[in-house]
């Protein structure tokens, strides 16, 4: 894995953040609508658990979680291109079935700015985020956006990586 480049940016998502890389490390993290609660029941903890294991866990391994009654934090790690392509593939999300993983990273390069691994990683915690606010609105009878916006992230350099890993090892 490459330590962490500042300055040199890669191309940018929606609402101006990094794409998820694979292989790299995030902090992804978000919270409630001002300091609106997000979670009201040990059900609603248990509910988001699944809900990120269902939609997370095939694109993502997550070494450590925080959740708080009004807020949320994830470390993970993206995985390789292949899990993830195997992943899309066994779960019918590529444009043709008999695709293969050289063809799927060619059928991005000069159309977008940004690749469909990122794309494909990003509805994953797209999915799971809009299944939980969806079944909480339901739950609570309320309606519209329960996070304050789309995820936060921040890569993990490989630096800060070691460090914790020190920290912890003491």
């Amino acid at each position: 894995m490459k330590p962490c480049q500042r300055g040199k940016r890669e191309k940018k998502m929606a609402a101006n953040q990094d794409p998820l890389q694979p292989e790299k490390f995030y902090h992804i993290y978000n919270h409630g609508i001002g300091s609106d609660a997000i979670f009201f029941n040990d059900d609603n903890y248990i509910y988001f658990l699944k809900k990120f294991t269902e939609f997370v866990s095939p694109v993502a391994n997550t070494y450590a979680y925080c959740l708080m009654p009004n807020h949320f934090h994830f470390l993970v790690q993206i995985k390789s291109e292949k899990e993830v392509f195997e992943f899309l593939k066994s779960n019918e999300k590529l444009p043709d079935e008999n695709i293969t993983l050289t063809a799927f990273k060619a059928l991005s390069e000069g159309i977008t700015e940004v690749d469909f691994f990122s794309l494909h990683i990003s509805k994953q915690f797209s999915n799971f985020f809009n299944g939980y606010s969806q079944a909480l609105n339901k739950q609570k009878s309320r309606r519209g956006s329960l996070f304050l916006r789309s995820c936060n992230r921040k890569e993990i350099c490989l630096r800060v990586l070691i460090i914790l890993n020190l920290a912890i090892s003491r």
